[in-house]
Formats: structure tokens, C-alpha cells, sequence
């Protein structure tokens, strides 16, 4: 990038090095290229997302797997280039990424391995380049350097950077309410409408705010009547409704984006509280400004948001309130999928690689499709995946009917989806092992999640006040019989996945100075409810 007058903006921190180019206002700059690179030690360990088809960089929902920084060039079989974050554990065991915020009129960042232990600058425009023609400067480029997993998962500084939200748009928020969503799609596919309406009873019964009406519901014949009947049963028992849109349906720029602007007035008629846009499958400059276009209009509204298909977070979500969560991540749903099932090191690598930049919307939660994980392991993603709209997986009905599910049903209902503090508990490690601790007002949640073999592990609850607590804990039940991985579910599974272990419910009063001896299965795990008493 090669342009007169051009100034680069650096500021310093205790544990990043942020930086932005500007460029004069009265310049009309068409970007071809951007030099930006970086170096990294050797023997540096490279966590990244690997999909081995050219989906990899358009939704982003890749595998992490890690690799020697020597290695990057030649990885991938889909070349050299990476989406964002790449994550480092660098020869003296501390870490690092390197990400970009304020992602707002411009192309999403990418990186190119070119050897020399380098990455460089890359856009998904290639030779054709874009124009900056929203602002002048361009996203922050950031180095972030960790002491510790802790100390890496609790990075704000993509979040500080963010352009902060305009007042005027969002002068009352009392409509931007975080919660989990009950989804009919994931396990069953789209219903007829009292299908869906059903859903609103189940969400009361799980203790959700919201029912998710995903890609079908505008085939229904007179879709707004049905869809305007299924908000009005939902809001009179206080559940909200979401409605599925692809993007390339709304992305027409004439008059503004008329098209979009009128469809989300007929959400807003029908009584639709939050709208999930999929399919953008892109972080080219044109899908950007499409995304904080459908930002801002929704915002107008009052809807909410969520983004599917889609790239990494760049802080949006800081900007923009509605924008309650983002795809950009290897969900449950890939565990019906070809390339499934998600392995268990890839969930145990999610904390510390791709949910360090925001929220993901994994969809967690599948007892009928777990992949190669147990029960147990299952529940901790309920703890471990971060997403305000948090919409889970699994069949309601399964939840509620199942016997040996049923159990968990308190701890499901009871969970909160948002937090005020979170802790990064020994022995995690990237891909291996992820014990995160969170609290909500003075209640703690712990999930874990095994992503290799078969171990013991010593929990400390040292995390805790001086109170006396009570314990709930699910664990893999190692000793009872496995059972079939797809227990009702009528959606066909990968043939490697045929049955699974389940959990056990224990409880008993702990202290700060308790310890447990955690026994885990091979892809297995932990979730635990700790309550003052």
C-alpha cells in the first residue's frame, strides 16, 4: 500500500502492539495490496483452522489444529493464506495472536505464510484490490502476547479498540436482551408452523427466551400470517422469536438497501425479535459493508442479530449491541455433516484460539450427535462456548423425556449464558485439556473438556470465596453401559460415531480448599454447578 502522505498510528501496551494505517481524507484510494507483515521466533507452535476444501476461508469454520511455524507454508492443502486469529505458544511456553478489530469499510484481514517464519498481509480481493471509500484509516492490526492461558483468554484490547457505539442508535437497549434458544433445525430440520409454535412451550419448560425459525419457513403458504401467529403465542409466554434470512436475498445496494430495509420491517410487523443472516461466505470489502450495513438497519428496528456463514469477529459486537453472536467457528453442526464429526481436541481448542475474539454461535449441546466426545463432555460446552445468543443443539423433547438425560435438566435451565468473571483453570492446554471457571453474580460454573485420551486430572477449587458450597457435578460415568450415539434423532450420523458414554450427577458440599480427583474418558468431561449455601 503505497500511498502519499500515508501515517501509521501505534499504540503500545503492557501485553499487544496495536497499530492502523491513515490515509489523507481527500485521497480516493483504491487498495491493491497491504505490506504488513509479520515474524515469529522459531520453534513457535501455530494454532490455526484447517478445512480442506475451499470453504476453509469463506465461513471459517475450519478445524484448529497446530503446526511448527516453519511448517505454515506448506501445511494446508489449500495453500499458504489463514484466517484470523492465528495463535502462538511460543519455545518459552508463553503465547500470543495475532488478530484485527474495527473490521468497518475495508476487506477482512488474512495471512500468507512466505516463509522465514513470516506471515504476510492478504486479502480475499486479490489483484483486484478494493476501495476505502468509508473512512480513512484502516482496522488495527494486533500483536497480543499472553503470560498465560489465563491471561490469553481475558485479552480486551480487540474489544477496546472497537469505534464505540453511536449513542443516538443505540440510546435505549433495553430490547438487546441475552438468552438461550431453543432450535427445532439442528436435530429435526425445519417444521410446519405449529411444529415451530410448539417450540415456544419447550423454551418455557427449559427456561429460554427464545425459539430459533431457521431456513424453510418462508416456503409455508402464507408464511406471514404463520409466522406472525407463532410471535404472538411466544410473547404471551414471554419467549422471544427469531427468522432465518440468506444474505444474498438482502444484499441488493439499490436505494439503500430498499430490499432489506423492507424486509426487515415485515420481521418487525410480524413480531420477530431477532434476525439470523446466513450465507455471506465471505470477508471480501463488499460482504463487510454488507454486514455492518445489516447492522446498523436491524439496529434501527430493534432487531437483534446473529451472523452465520460468515467470518471472524473484529469487535462488531462492541459497536454494533445487537450483534449478539457470530458463526465463524466448526459448530455442532458439522457433526451431521460429511467432514464431521468434530473431534474433541478441536472443542478443547476453541476457547483459546477462535472464542478469544467474541462470541461463536457453536449451536452446543447434543446428546443424540456428540461427536467423539461423552455426555459430560457435551454439558461443559454449555459452560465453555461463549455466546449471548445461545442457541442450543439437542432436540428439546430428548432433553425433557430421556431418562437418563432428564438429570440435567436443572443444570440446562439454570445456565446462564453471559458472565462476569471467567477463569482458565490448570492443567488446560490448547487442544489437550479446557477447564474454564465462570461466575455469574456468586454462582460458579466449570466446564471441561477432554480432548485427547483417556486421564485423571486434581481440580483445585481455590478459585472459590470462604463460603461453604454446594456441588453439583456430571461426570463421565466410566462404568455404565455405552449408549447409542442417536438415541431418537432421525438424522443420519457418520458411520465412525455409534455410541457414547453417559453422564453421572453427583453432589456434595465443597469448600475453597476442596480438590477433586476427576476421572476422564477419551474425549470425555466435566460440568459443574457450585452454589453458596
Amino acid at each position: 500500500m503505497q500511498v502519499q502522505g500515508a501515517k501509521i498510528e501505534l499504540l503500545l501496551f503492557d501485553e499487544a502492539i496495536a497499530f492502523r494505517y491513515h490515509i489523507p481524507e481527500q485521497l480516493s484510494v483504491h487498495i491493491y495490496k497491504e505490506l504488513t507483515s509479520f515474524s515469529l521466533p522459531s520453534k513457535t507452535d501455530v494454532w490455526f483452522f484447517e478445512r480442506n476444501n475451499p470453504w476453509k476461508l469463506k465461513s471459517h469454520a475450519g478445524e484448529w489444529i497446530s503446526a511448527d511455524v516453519s511448517k505454515m507454508p506448506s501445511i494446508s492443502s489449500m495453500g499458504p493464506t489463514q484466517g484470523l486469529p492465528l495463535v502462538f505458544h511460543y519455545p518459552d511456553s508463553t503465547y500470543g495472536f495475532i488478530a484485527e478489530s474495527d473490521l468497518i469499510g475495508y476487506s477482512g484481514l488474512r495471512l500468507t505464510a512466505v516463509g522465514n517464519n513470516t506471515f504476510q498481509a492478504d486479502f480475499t480481493e486479490g489483484d483486484k484490490g478494493f476501495e476505502l471509500n468509508r473512512r480513512s484509516f484502516t482496522p488495527w492490526r494486533i500483536l497480543f502476547y499472553a503470560d498465560n492461558l489465563n491471561d490469553l483468554v481475558n485479552q480486551k484490547i480487540t474489544f477496546a479498540l472497537a469505534t464505540p457505539m453511536d449513542k443516538n442508535l443505540f440510546d435505549d437497549t433495553s430490547w438487546i436482551i441475552p438468552g438461550k434458544a431453543i432450535w427445532r433445525f439442528g436435530t429435526l430440520g425445519i417444521g410446519n408452523p405449529e411444529e415451530e409454535k410448539s417450540m415456544v412451550d419447550y423454551a418455557v419448560a427449559l427456561n429460554a427466551k427464545y425459539i430459533l425459525v431457521d431456513d424453510g419457513w418462508e416456503y409455508w403458504p402464507d408464511k406471514w400470517i404463520r409466522l406472525s401467529e407463532i410471535c404472538e403465542y411466544a410473547e404471551k409466554k414471554d419467549i422471544g422469536v427469531w427468522a432465518w434470512k440468506r444474505s444474498t436475498e438482502l444484499s441488493d445496494t439499490c436505494e439503500n438497501y430498499r430490499v432489506m430495509n423492507l424486509f426487515m420491517d415485515s420481521l418487525k410487523l410480524a413480531g420477530i425479535r431477532g434476525i439470523k443472516i446466513d450465507f455471506m461466505d465471505s470477508e471480501a470489502k463488499q460482504w463487510v459493508d454488507f454486514d455492518i450495513k445489516a447492522l446498523e438497519t436491524a439496529a434501527k428496528k430493534r432487531l437483534m442479530v446473529n451472523f452465520h456463514g460468515c467470518q471472524k469477529p473484529s469487535a462488531e459486537f462492541i459497536t454494533y449491541l445487537n450483534e449478539m453472536t457470530r458463526e465463524g467457528i466448526r459448530g455442532m453442526e458439522l457433526n451431521f455433516h460429511p467432514e464431521g464429526p468434530i473431534t474433541a481436541s478441536h472443542n478443547a481448542a476453541l476457547p483459546f484460539t477462535r472464542l478469544l475474539l467474541g462470541p461463536g454461535d457453536y449451536t452446543p449441546l447434543s446428546f443424540t450427535a456428540p461427536g467423539a466426545t461423552t455426555w459430560a463432555h457435551q454439558l461443559a460446552t454449555l459452560v465453555c462456548m461463549y455466546s449471548p445468543f445461545q442457541c442450543l443443539f439437542e432436540d428439546p423433547h430428548v432433553i425433557l423425556n430421556n431418562d437418563l438425560i432428564k438429570p440435567s435438566v436443572g443444570f440446562i435451565r439454570d445456565i446462564p449464558v453471559t458472565w462476569d468473571e471467567v477463569r482458565v483453570l490448570p492443567p488446560s492446554e490448547i487442544g489437550g485439556l479446557a477447564i474454564l471457571a465462570k461466575r455469574s453474580e456468586d454462582v460458579w460454573y466449570v466446564g471441561g473438556m477432554n480432548g485427547a485420551g483417556k486421564k485423571v486430572i486434581t481440580l483445585s477449587l481455590d478459585f472459590l470465596s470462604d463460603l461453604t458450597y454446594e456441588m453439583e457435578i456430571f461426570l463421565d460415568d466410566l462404568g455404565a453401559s455405552p449408549v447409542p450415539a442417536n438415541i431418537t434423532s432421525p438424522r443420519a450420523l457418520p458411520e465412525s460415531v455409534k455410541s457414547t458414554i453417559p453422564f453421572k450427577r453427583e453432589k456434595s458440599d465443597v469448600l475453597k480448599t476442596s480438590s477433586l480427583d476427576i476421572q476422564l474418558a477419551k474425549g470425555g468431561g466435566f460440568a459443574i454447578k457450585i452454589t453458596p449455601k
